[in-house]
């Protein structure tokens, strides 16, 4: 195997490479960011602020940024990461958001996510995976208002930045598209 052979920086990411084909979960190497321009939803706007081309030596996967604004304010963001690792599919998801204190209680984040889901399509993605942690109720509620359905709640292992920061588990919501 070739983690056997390389003992070099290299090989770790060609061990990388390999666990990955083995599975099947590399990222698409010819991917190609796309710019909705600005989306428009009920009372705010969506806009994409950065992209984050794939680093298979550090196993992330194309993602974009997005920010939510209100009245010319930004009232939050979301993630959108386009592929399917294990680590995408078990702890970190295709989706990530945050709203910011002042403007929370709107279901900002499940109306932003609602706008990106032909973003999401676009990318041939059927399903996003969605974790965040059981005790974050409001991210939970998000899940359901979106449609996901909760699979299952999983451990977070040692080692994992997840783990450091605190989180002993982590909740797995799929959103089929």
């Amino acid at each position: 195997m070739i983690d056997r052979h390389f003992k070099s920086a290299a090989s770790g990411k060609l061990s990388i490479i390999a666990r990955s084909l083995q599975h099947g979960l590399l990222p698409d190497m010819d991917f190609e960011f796309v710019d909705p321009g600005i989306l428009t939803g009920e009372g705010f706007e969506l806009f994409r602020f950065s992209v984050m081309p794939s680093d298979i030596s550090r196993g992330t996967v194309p993602a974009y940024d997005f920010r939510i604004r209100i009245n010319n304010q930004i009232a939050g963001q979301v993630n959108l990461r386009v592929g399917r690792t294990e680590h995408i599919l078990l702890y970190a998801g295709n989706l990530g958001y945050k709203v910011d204190p002042p403007y929370r209680g709107r279901h900002l984040a499940a109306r932003a996510i609602n706008l990106l889901l032909p973003v999401a399509r676009h990318h041939q993605l059927s399903e996003l995976w969605i974790c965040c942690n059981p005790e974050n109720w409001a991210s939970r509620k998000t899940c359901v208002r979106l449609g996901a359905e909760l699979i299952e709640i999983i451990e977070v292992p040692p080692g994992m930045d997840l783990y450091e920061r605190g989180d002993r588990a982590t909740c797995r919501y799929r959103l089929r598209l």
